[in-house]
């Protein structure tokens, strides 16, 4: 029976609005009515609602309809949660401030040229102060952005290490300079440390991968500064012509074995960090104050770096030659993006809602009870919002593919001779985004096919 009401639910409002939508109302006004009134009274409502057979009385009805058009506005305004959520939070206060921004020309170039700028000082206050959030969130994901930058770079170098002991201690490359100062005393730790480890090799006592490697890390750093360090290019070179004939000796497959693994280890984290990099962030003059909207920024930006078109000049096109399985995959993985979002915010306001209650809360609710609410609903905003951050990658994985399996059923279904090789794709997909952004005319790579044509010259003829 219960699935036939799903059911039914799901025909009347679509399934969208109902798990999206009317599922989060519904739990948002009955932990609104819990806050009010207390379980107790609520488990007695509920009984006599029973007792009656589920007779819909008018006040139940009235929370019904309450539900439905909170879920309904809810279901509405959902493409604005998402800009909320994107970070679309920059704040234009009017047009002259705007134009100011335009110019680019400073003061002293704007005296001979037909520009002028009007500052108004009050508006540009109001300006900063309205864009405060927006400027702050960005700062902190442009640091976060460069940081991982940082660490991908680091993992670069740590690769470097075994691919220089692959090819033989020869040339090689370390982003860290050293000075004179610094070397010496670090040649003379190296030789020693180097010494003691030989000796344990040698003799077969007990010796780790992790200290080999920051052997080899230290060298490949002296090498990569030699043509540097003119007076020390000597000690450089006996030590690593050392290090080089013990590794490649005939005793030593270990030490070959452990470098080879620690290849495959430094090749699998930078792969990892490298990928969630270019994942979480676009290029920096396209990042947005949240996460939520760099992932989805760089959803927005995959199509354009592959082909040359943007996702929001494809995608309402290419829902058009969709099969109905990518269809449904997508719309499930939308559904759940949306229901996370909402389900978020109305977290988030339920949490300020159980802090205003907890000042006129029922009588017997303890204090630890309401902070423990109150907790539960932050953490539920928090925890939906990471759950959205998910969905929103998985949602760019299907929105993805799809370009990537129907791109060139697009030009067939538009018309247009299907490319010889990727770069006359890109050439023609770059002249499409013109032509729907900008209006202009595609030129180069851009043919109709013989069935368009003659469509075409059959048109002109009738008329």
């Amino acid at each position: 029976m219960t699935e036939a009401v799903l059911d039914q639910f799901q025909k009347l409002f679509g399934k969208g609005f109902l798990i999206a939508a009317f599922v989060p109302s519904l739990l948002f006004v009955s932990f609104l009515k819990f806050l009010r009134v207390g379980w107790a009274q609520m488990q007695t409502n509920l009984n006599n609602l029973w007792a009656s057979g589920w007779k819909l009385s008018l006040n139940v009805l009235a929370y019904l309809v309450i539900v439905y058009l909170l879920a309904y506005v809810l279901y509405g305004v959902r493409g604005l949660l998402h800009n909320l959520y994107q970070g679309r939070w920059d704040i234009n206060v009017s047009t002259k401030q705007r134009y100011n921004e335009a110019i680019i020309l400073p003061n002293w170039a704007l005296k001979n040229v037909p520009l002028t700028r009007k500052p108004n000082f009050i508006v540009k206050g109001i300006h900063l102060l309205l864009n405060i959030p927006f400027t702050l969130g960005r700062r902190w994901e442009v640091s976060s952005f460069r940081k991982l930058k940082e660490i991908s770079e680091v993992r670069v170098t740590v690769l470097d290490v075994p691919l220089w002991v692959r090819r033989e201690f020869g040339g090689t490359f370390n982003q860290n300079r050293l000075t004179y100062e610094q070397a010496f005393p670090l040649i003379d730790n190296l030789n020693a440390k180097y010494e003691d480890f030989l000796k344990r090799f040698r003799s077969g006592d007990e010796w780790t991968e992790t200290e080999y490697w920051q052997l080899l890390a230290t060298a490949q750093l002296l090498r990569a500064n030699r043509k540097r360090l003119e007076y020390l290019r000597t000690a450089i070179d006996l030590l690593v012509a050392e290090m080089k004939e013990t590794h490649n000796a005939k005793g030593a497959k270990a030490l070959r074995d452990a470098v080879d693994r620690l290849f495959n280890s430094a090749d699998r984290e930078w792969g990892s960090i490298y990928s969630h990099l270019n994942a979480t962030f676009p290029d920096e003059r396209w990042i947005r104050p949240t996460r939520l909207g760099n992932i989805a920024m760089v959803q927005e930006t995959g199509p354009l770096h592959r082909y040359g078109i943007n996702l929001s000049a494809i995608w309402p096109r290419l829902m058009h030659v969709l099969p109905v399985e990518a269809r449904q995959r997508i719309e499930e993985a939308n559904i759940y993006l949306d229901f996370t979002l909402i389900m978020s915010l109305l977290s988030f306001i339920s949490g300020g809602v159980a802090i205003y209650s907890a000042f006129y809360s029922p009588s017997g609710r303890s204090k630890i009870t309401t902070v423990l609410l109150i907790g539960a609903c932050f953490i539920g905003f928090w925890s939906f919002y990471q759950l959205a951050i998910q969905a929103t990658r998985g949602f760019g994985v299907e929105v993805q593919s799809a370009v990537d399996t129907y791109r060139l059923k697009l030009l067939d279904l538009l018309g247009l001779e299907r490319p010889v090789d990727a770069e006359n794709e890109k050439k023609i997909w770059t002249h499409l985004r013109y032509f729907i952004s900008q209006g202009d005319l595609p030129t180069e790579g851009v043919r109709l096919t013989k069935s368009a044509q003659s469509e075409k010259e059959e048109k002109k003829t009738d008329e």
